[in-house]
Order: C-alpha cells, then sequence, then structure tokens
C-alpha cells in the first residue's frame, strides 16, 4: 500500500529534504504546502490523505521567540474537528517540554518535540508510514461502498437500499465487516437521519460535535457542508448538491461522469 502525504512545513529547504525522505519508503503522492491556509485548503479539495504531517512551528523561522506560532497545531485540531480519516502527526525544532501544552499534544496522533534528535525523528517519520497503513480504517469503509455499489442490481440501488450509519460502521472490527458484507446489504453507507429521498442516494461521511456538524458526500470531498447541527448542515449539503447538479445537469453523463455520479445525478432528476 502506498501512502499518501499532506506535508506541512514553513521552510522550503526543510519541506524539501523531508518529502525526499518519505519518497524513500514509497509513500506517493505528497504534498508539501508551507501554512495552516494551504494545507486546510488541500484536505478540503484534494482526495484523502493517509498521513498527515505537520512542524507545530509555522513561523518561517523567526529569530524573534515572540513570533513563533503553533500553526501545525491548528491544523491538527481542524482535522480533529471534522474527524478527517487519516494518522496526523507532528513534530517541531523549535518548542519542547511544557512549551507544548497536553491539550495541544492531544491534537496529534503522535509527535515529537525539539529534544528529539534527526536520527530518531527520521525513525518517528518511518513509524508514522506504518501506523498510517494499518489505521486507514475510513478507507476500508469507501472501499466496501464502492463494492457494495458495483455489486447492486438496479433495482437494489433505486428501491431496496438498507440504511446503516458510518458512525455504527467506524466501530465495526474486520469480522464483523466481512459479516455484513455478506449479510444481503449491497448499499450499505447512508445519511442515518434524513429525507427517504436523499437517504436512498447519498452515502455520506459525517462528524457531530456539540455546537456543530458536519457532512461530506463518500468519494466526492468536494462535497461537504457544515451547520449548528446536523439540520442545518443537511440542508446546506443539501443547496450544495443541487447547485453542483445545475452545473453539469447538460453534460452528457454516460461520456463525462461515472457510474456513482450518474447514480446521484438520475436521483435528482427525480427531484427537480
Amino acid at each position: 500500500m502506498s501512502v499518501s502525504v499532506l506535508l506541512i512545513e514553513d521552510n522550503e529547504k526543510n519541506l524539501a529534504a523531508k518529502k525526499g525522505y518519505l519518497e524513500t519508503f514509497g509513500c506517493g503522492p505528497i504534498l508539501g504546502v508551507r501554512d495552516p491556509d494551504a494545507a486546510i485548503h488541500a484536505a478540503r479539495s484534494l482526495p484523502h490523505f493517509d498521513l498527515v504531517i505537520a512542524d507545530i512551528d509555522l513561523s518561517e523561522s523567526s529569530k524573534r521567540r515572540e513570533e513563533h506560532n503553533k500553526g501545525g497545531v491548528a491544523v491538527a485540531r481542524w482535522l480533529r474537528e471534522t474527524n478527517y480519516p487519516a494518522f496526523v502527526a507532528g513534530y517541531s525544532s523549535f518548542f519542547e517540554g511544557d512549551e507544548i501544552s497536553e491539550s495541544e499534544r492531544s491534537t496529534f496522533d503522535d509527535m515529537v518535540d525539539r529534544s528529539v534528535g534527526r536520527e530518531e525523528q527520521e525513525a518517528k517519520f518511518e513509524d508514522w508510514i506504518e501506523r498510517a497503513k494499518r489505521s486507514d480504517r475510513t478507507s476500508t469503509l469507501r472501499a466496501l461502498l464502492f463494492e457494495a455499489y458495483e455489486g447492486a442490481s438496479r433495482e437494489k440501488k433505486d428501491y431496496h437500499v438498507p440504511v446503516v450509519s458510518l458512525d455504527t460502521l467506524v466501530d465495526y472490527d474486520a469480522e464483523q465487516l466481512a459479516e455484513f458484507r455478506d449479510s444481503g446489504f449491497k448499499l450499505s453507507l447512508m445519511l442515518p437521519t434524513v429525507d427517504d429521498e436523499i437517504r436512498k442516494a447519498i452515502p455520506v461521511w459525517i462528524k457531530r460535535a456539540k455546537n456543530s456538524c458536519y457532512i461530506e458526500v463518500v468519494g466526492q470531498p468536494y462535497l461537504f457542508a457544515d451547520g449548528t447541527d446536523e439540520l442545518q448542515a443537511r440542508e446546506a449539503l443539501k443547496s450544495l448538491i443541487a447547485g453542483y447538479y445545475d452545473d453539469l445537469r447538460g453534460r452528457d453523463p454516460e461520456k463525462e461522469m461515472g457510474s456513482y455520479v450518474k447514480f446521484l445525478f438520475r436521483f435528482l432528476d427525480s427531484l427537480y
């Protein structure tokens, strides 16, 4: 398995060196960015990365201590809040010890600070690659979705789609997933509390928090929305999908769209 990596490092020379080091382990694609905004944009707009590695200090190596920031922590916190399906690691050659709080450390799956030497840091990179390979649960579930879709008859897709929440499936172990796949259910990852029509057509990845909700169409990471609660996020997603549909409705779906998108748009044709 090749691990895709989002690498966040403000120093251009260090970015190139770390990217080259990751390539020696067969990682790819590797996207290197130099600031938090670019990292979040990449995570939102591109296919999901298996591994995110962030420099904690993204202040372009300022010599003034007061100008140093913890932009890498901000990125990791955003990834946590949106339940981004990647192994998230951090490192720092500036901060160490209690300069990084327990709360800040907890936003990463693993991290190293300035007290760790170069060789130890490189060993950590190798360890993070292996851990990313083992922890990619969401990719397993996405593969299950598309396997189920390809194996479903047209009648099953149109009229008999079961409803199973991703929140439920993420807790299944490998044996339970195998049993689920063999149980006769075909199209399996569905938004559990939405209109029957939407529920039949649009599998989603959903993250609920106390005062927010994030929804993304599975396999289409550019179709996402959020809101203060699930109802608001759901309505925003429906509006976004409708707008996307309007933009592409005039094209020939047989020539320009994959089977999943054609299925989605066939459903939307019945609504509009």
